[in-house]
């Protein structure tokens, strides 16, 4: 990576290194910020003997959210499998001139309603898409296990046409927004990873959050939507869209969006708040709404960053990293921070802790000695 202070170059092609800190994730985590990747080493992989694709249609965003989740814990995700809201269905099947997802899943929705299981509603329903890939026996077990999961929360198949053209669309997200700049619509998406039991809160208070912003600002047409891009063990990554019409004043709604943006990505930031909360303490804590009451930060590019960060119940958190060189060719990240917090019983909990090439070491009197 070649960034202002010089060029940052990893020897060894090992596949894990346990040796602190991972400067891999901090390069391509920066989004460019720190520096430009100018070569890289990529893995190959052979292409699979099957590709399949698939699509479900599950009665509101919830009940998928919850399917993928059950998937992911018994680590059944197939290649890939996104889940889109309601919002995007709808976008996806004005933006299809076949019309093929009703064509497709008509018949089955009046089978499924007509075997009293449950009757689906319009303006809730959602779309997933899905696919696998590898050798022919070992796709047909992974779809009969997947399947099986997906049944369970009341998914109708939709078909292999639906899937193929649900990843096209993505494709072509880009281009679809280039030309809605030209017809007056101003927008974007930005995203957010999270843990499943926090998806489906964060979903609806960034939308929630967004939308009143809009109204603030007194925005009347537009549009706002959300969709789980990838699913891991654990959590899942969320993507939301904004769009809304900039008339004639393209400067000042593309200063909009940008505020409005701002405060959507500060819900999300409250959000991940309770959840660093609930991870990090080494006692065990009553589960409270926290809110942000202080947050400082200061960016210092290749070199390294600070932040402080105080919440409305009492935790209080801060931490420095910065660029330490070791010898001619050697660089590490070296992360020193505290982290307090009040327990149940009045007392006040202290945590120091530094992560440099020795690997992470926190110290509290109250820690296990190891």
């Amino acid at each position: 990576m070649v960034t202002a202070k010089g060029v940052l170059e990893k020897q060894f092609t090992a596949p894990r290194c346990s040796i602190g800190p991972d400067f891999d994730h901090v390069v391509f985590g920066s989004e460019g910020t720190l520096g430009i990747v100018t070569e890289a080493v990529v893995q190959l992989r052979r292409i699979p003997d099957v590709r399949r694709y698939e699509s479900l249609v599950f009665p509101d965003f919830e009940t998928g959210v919850r399917c993928l989740r059950e998937v992911a814990e018994k680590r059944l995700q197939p290649v890939s499998i996104r889940l889109i809201d309601n919002i995007q269905f709808k976008c996806s099947v004005l933006l299809d001139p076949a019309g093929v997802w009703f064509s497709g899943i008509k018949e089955q929705l009046k089978k499924f309603y007509l075997s009293f299981i449950c009757g689906f509603d319009m303006d809730k329903i959602v779309a997933a898409t899905v696919l696998f890939e590898g050798d022919a026996e070992s796709v047909a077990m992974h779809e009969k296990q997947f399947y099986a999961i997906t049944k369970k929360y009341g998914a109708i198949r939709g078909g292999e046409k639906n899937g193929k053209k649900g990843y096209q669309l993505t494709f072509v997200a880009c281009y679809v927004r280039d030309i809605a700049w030209d017809m007056n619509i101003v927008g974007e998406s930005f995203e957010t990873a999270v843990s499943w039991d926090k998806c489906i809160p964060l979903y609806n208070s960034v939308l929630s959050r967004m939308e009143k912003e809009l109204i603030k600002r007194g925005i009347k047409h537009y549009a706002m939507s959300g969709r789980v891009t990838q699913s891991y063990d654990t959590g899942c990554s969320v993507y939301f869209y904004l769009l809304f019409r900039h008339m004639d004043d393209p400067e000042n709604s593309l200063k909009m969006f940008m505020e409005i943006e701002e405060a959507a990505r500060d819900e999300i930031l409250e959000s991940f708040v309770c959840l660093v909360v609930s991870a990090v303490v080494a006692v065990p804590l009553p589960n409270k709404d926290a809110q942000i009451v202080r947050f400082d930060n200061d960016h210092k590019g290749i070199d390294g960053y600070s932040y402080q960060v105080e919440t409305s119940n009492g935790i209080q958190q801060q931490e420095t990293a910065e660029l330490r060189s070791f010898g001619d060719d050697n660089a590490a990240i070296v992360v020193r921070g505290s982290y307090s917090f009040t327990a149940d019983d009045g007392q006040v909990y202290t945590v120091n802790y530094i992560a440099d090439e020795n690997g992470f070491q926190p110290e509290a009197p109250h820690l296990p000695k190891a």
